[in-house]
Order: structure tokens, then C-alpha cells, then sequence
């Protein structure tokens, strides 16, 4: 942006040349914008200056501009506006400090001129001879240091509150920005602090359910399976008995008992145990289990049931095998019994074997 004005000002100086060159006044302000421009010029390339001496140099080209403007005109109300837009432009760029020590000798240059010409030492340039030029006499020339006192303490003023609230609102900008970003890491830490929990949760879990020789079956309340895991068998492959219904690995004769079984664990939030037969994947027939139903809640309310299917088969194929050979040893005892009965009383109770001869 500054070497796009830099080449606007050259342009206007090559046109503006030929008609004020040589031509008084006309001419001392030539020199002036020109001094500008190759100012400007100077700042927009050196680009390797410290920002402190390119504001010194900025400063010193608009205190030249200014003092040109009191030598030619006097106490102009241009020369004014310039010195003080000296010092607030100092107290900008250099702070409050750097700002007064230039405000200060602002003021101590027009004191000097102001003595000189109001004393009659010195005429201004673009003035003719002829005219009394500002201030007329040494009580002017000290209302006009006055006026110029009072309009820079008021603007110096008016500067320091504006950089205060200035420096208030980027402070609490900062502040809240601070604050924003010490919530965002301690919400990155707290998360990653979850995330960490959960995995090593999800781990365990896993740990678990690969350990266990149970069958693990999740279901819903309208009883659709949500989750299956059967040793042996990777996950992968019981996806497709995801959605499906609990009573399709059921017995029919059997629904009725289960639903009955399973209706308090939804509703009363109670942990359940029941035998039923079911569908075992992995050896494509029906397996005998004991089923304990253990709800998951979420709050106070029951998400979803988890069944934990202990195949007990080989155990009830035993049982019937011990009730079958317990009847049958019964059915003997009782025959062996009865024959000793009858032997005692003299009934014969079969064939009798006799020696030969």
C-alpha cells in the first residue's frame, strides 16, 4: 500500500513540476512535497529499518513541513494544525514520553518564532514587507502559545483515553481470549483424558467378552438383538443376526416362558435367571442354557438387556442319564427285593436249579 502511494505522489510530482519549480512560494512548497515524496519513497524501500527510526524519520519530515509552513506564513492556522498533529501523531507512535519531549520542543519552536516575529526580528517569507505578519506583537505571539497549549493538553488528553480504552479492550481481549483457550485445552485434555478412559474401558471389555465361554446377547425392549458375541466365532461374521429377533433362536413353545421371564427385567429394572433351548451358531443345532438377564440403564431407565447364555446341555444330558439309571437301579432293588420275600415265605419264584444225578 505504501509503494502504491509512493508511485501516485511521483506521478503528481511530474505533472505539478513544471508550474511550481520556479515560481516563489509556489516553489518552497515543491520542495516540500518533494522531500515528502522521496520520504515516502525512502520508507516504502527500506524495508530493513527498525520501526523506531522509521517513525523518528517520519516524525522529522512532518516537523520540516510544519516549520516550513511558520517560517512562510507565521502563526497560520495551518502552521498549528500541523505542530499538533505533531504531537498526536508522537504520542501514538512513541508513547505518552516520546510524545510530550516532541510536543515540547513543538511548543519551544513556536515560542522561538513567536518571539521573532512578533518582536519584529523577523518577517515571514510568503508575507510582503508591508504586512504585519502573526502574531503582530509579543502578547499576541503568548495568547497564540496559550491557545496552542490548551488545544494540545486537550488533545493530549483526549489521546490518552482513547490509548487507554484502547489498551482496556485489547487487554480484555486478551483476557477472554486467554480464557477461551486455556477452556479449549483443558476441554482437548479432558477429552483426550475420555478417550484414553474409553479405550482402555472398551479393552477390558473386550478382554472380557473374548475371555468368557458364554454366549452375550444384547436386546431391546421390542426384544431385537443389538449385539452377539459366541466364542469361537468372530464378530464379523454375526452381523447378519444383528436386527434380528430374539425368538427367531427360540423355541416356539418356549416364547411365552421367555417373554414372561424377561418382562420384569424391562420394566422393574431386576437382574433374572431362566433355562430355555436355543440356537447355538456354532455347532448349527440347539443347545440347551441357562440364561441370566441383567439390564443396561441409562439413568433411571432400562436401555437394553443383556442376556449371558450358559450352554448347559452336557449337564441336563447327564442329569436325564443319573434320573434314568436311578430308576432303573430303583425297578431292580425292587424286583431283588420282592424275590427275597418270596423265598422266605416258600413261594418259588422261578426255576430251580438242580445238581445232575
Amino acid at each position: 500500500m505504501l509503494r502504491f502511494a509512493v508511485v501516485l505522489a511521483v506521478l503528481a510530482l511530474i505533472i505539478v513540476a513544471p508550474g511550481m519549480a520556479n515560481n516563489g512560494v509556489a516553489g518552497q512548497v515543491f520542495l516540500i512535497f518533494t522531500g515528502g515524496v522521496v520520504t515516502l519513497a525512502f520508507l516504502s524501500l527500506a524495508r530493513q529499518i527498525k520501526f523506531l527510526y522509521r517513525v523518528r524519520f517520519f516524525l522529522l519530515l512532518f516537523y520540516a513541513i510544519a516549520l516550513v509552513e511558520l517560517v512562510n506564513y507565521g502563526y497560520s492556522i495551518e502552521a498549528f494544525t500541523f505542530f499538533l498533529t505533531l504531537g498526536a501523531l508522537a504520542i501514538l507512535l512513541q508513547g505518552m514520553r516520546g510524545g510530550l519531549a516532541i510536543a515540547l520542543f513543538a511548543f519551544a519552536t513556536l515560542g522561538v518564532m513567536g518571539w521573532l516575529i512578533g518582536s519584529g526580528l523577523y518577517q515571514p517569507l510568503a508575507i510582503p514587507a508591508y504586512i504585519e505578519a502573526p502574531p503582530t506583537n509579543l502578547s499576541f505571539g503568548a495568547a497564540g502559545l496559550v491557545v496552542f497549549a490548551a488545544n494540545g493538553a486537550m488533545l493530549t488528553v483526549m489521546i490518552t483515553i482513547l490509548l487507554q480504552s484502547v489498551n482496556r479492550a485489547w487487554w480484555q481481549e486478551t483476557q477472554a481470549k486467554n480464557l477461551v483457550q486455556q477452556e479449549r485445552d483443558l476441554l482437548d485434555q479432558r477429552v483426550t483424558e475420555r478417550t484414553q478412559q474409553l479405550r482402555d474401558s472398551e479393552a477390558y471389555l473386550r478382554s472380557f467378552i473374548n475371555s468368557t465361554p458364554a454366549i452375550l446377547v444384547q436386546i431391546d425392549a421390542a426384544y431385537q438383538v443389538l449385539f452377539t458375541h459366541v466364542p469361537g466365532i468372530a464378530d464379523s461374521e454375526l452381523e447378519s443376526q444383528r436386527g434380528a429377533n430374539l425368538f427367531d433362536f427360540i423355541p416356539p413353545e418356549q416364547h411365552e416362558m421367555v417373554r414372561n421371564a424377561l418382562q420384569p427385567v424391562f420394566e422393574d429394572g431386576v437382574t433374572v435367571q431362566y433355562e430355555s433351548a436355543g440356537f447355538q451358531p456354532r455347532l448349527g443345532q440347539m443347545r440347551q442354557y441357562l440364561t441370566n438377564a441383567a439390564p443396561i440403564m441409562e439413568g433411571e431407565r432400562v436401555r437394553s438387556v443383556l442376556l449371558v447364555n450358559t450352554d448347559i446341555t452336557e449337564q441336563k444330558e447327564a442329569e436325564v442319564a443319573l434320573t434314568r439309571l436311578t430308576q432303573e437301579q430303583k425297578v431292580i432293588l425292587d424286583n431283588t427285593a420282592a424275590a427275597i420275600f418270596m423265598q422266605k415265605i416258600g413261594i418259588p419264584c422261578g426255576p430251580t436249579l438242580r445238581p445232575n444225578g
